[in-house]
């Protein structure tokens, strides 16, 4: 059964370009390979029973793939789920506090890849004997590599962890399900203080949209592109899909004045027919986690009003 359910998760990854690396190289009864992005490789102990959580997206994979922890970065109270409230805080994400990370004494750190004070710590820990891992986390094919590498150094069941299998199935019907309708373009932009940026394809909201058949106007990569009006008008996305990041006053203030506010705005197709669609930011600013076929279904309805009419 566990063999079945690691299948289906790695087959459910569809239309990669190899951007996202991340990869399980080799496993053995006791340990697990696995290779991130950037190339580092780290062989990690299955069943480790003293693990510490350094980055609080990877908490309800983690548990779900049948895993506990003895700690966690602090986090904001609504974002800490209920079984974690009594767990040690080891710092904000970006300053993890090496000595309290020690005096635990883990078997295991989990940390992100691409991150300077991730990489110094790992280094730090490594130097104190401490095993840590740098994961990719950028999209939902990460994700799809992060739950079959947690599954497998958890030993996870399948049968016993339907939480964890089940994401993936209702992913994988949901993006075969689609597939009868024509597929149209679109545009995701990244609303900051900062200014608008569009995403490219292995970025999270993106990737999502193209694994479910849509066209992405800023075409492949895994950048965030200052974005161009005359660009954007000249490739007129059939919808456009807004993140926003940032006080929401002052972001609404700043699409008004400097985007939707803009004359050319109107001319854009999308704008003409209502398929401008802000998202939520707990399920797209941030990854979905263990939410993402909820993620996954609102952006079919959008992309595919007939989809959203049946009520798949």
């Amino acid at each position: 059964m566990k063999e079945l359910f690691l299948a289906v998760i790695a087959a459910v990854i569809v239309g990669g370009t190899g951007l996202s690396a991340g990869k399980i190289t080799a496993e053995d009864a006791v340990s697990v390979t696995y290779r991130n992005r950037d190339g580092v490789e780290s062989v990690l102990n299955k069943e480790p029973e003293r693990v510490i959580i350094g980055f609080g997206s990877f908490i309800d994979l983690w548990y779900a793939s049948g895993g506990e922890a003895v700690a966690i970065p602090k986090l904001s109270e609504d974002k800490v789920p209920d079984y974690c409230r009594n767990l040690h805080q080891i710092g904000h994400f970006s300053t993890l506090n090496p000595e309290t990370i020690i005096m635990l004494k883990p078997d295991l750190v989990l940390l992100r890849s691409g991150f300077a004070p991730h990489a110094a710590l790992g280094k730090l820990l490594a130097q104190n004997g401490i095993r840590s891992v740098w994961c990719d986390y950028n999209n939902y094919d990460d994700f799809v590599t992060l739950l079959d590498l947690f599954c497998r150094l958890n030993n996870a069941d399948a049968a016993e962890r339907s939480a964890a299998s089940g994401i993936t199935e209702k992913v994988n019907q949901l993006i075969a399900g689609v597939k009868e309708y024509s597929h149209p373009s679109f545009a995701v932009i990244f609303v900051s203080s900062n200014g608008f940026f569009v995403e490219e394809n292995e970025i999270n909201t993106a990737k999502m949209l193209t694994l479910l058949g849509g066209k992405n106007i800023a075409g492949e990569g895994r950048r965030r592109v200052i974005l161009s009006m005359e660009q954007l008008l000249l490739s007129d996305p059939d919808v456009i899909f807004l993140i926003t990041m940032g006080e929401g006053e002052e972001i609404q203030k700043k699409l008004s004045e400097s985007l939707t506010g803009n004359p050319a705005w109107g001319y854009l197709s999308a704008a003409r027919n209502n398929r401008v669609h802000i998202l939520p930011n707990e399920l797209f600013l941030y990854l979905a986690g263990t939410r993402f076929p909820e993620a996954f279904d609102i952006l079919a309805g959008y992309l595919y009003p007939e989809y959203k009419a049946v009520g798949k």
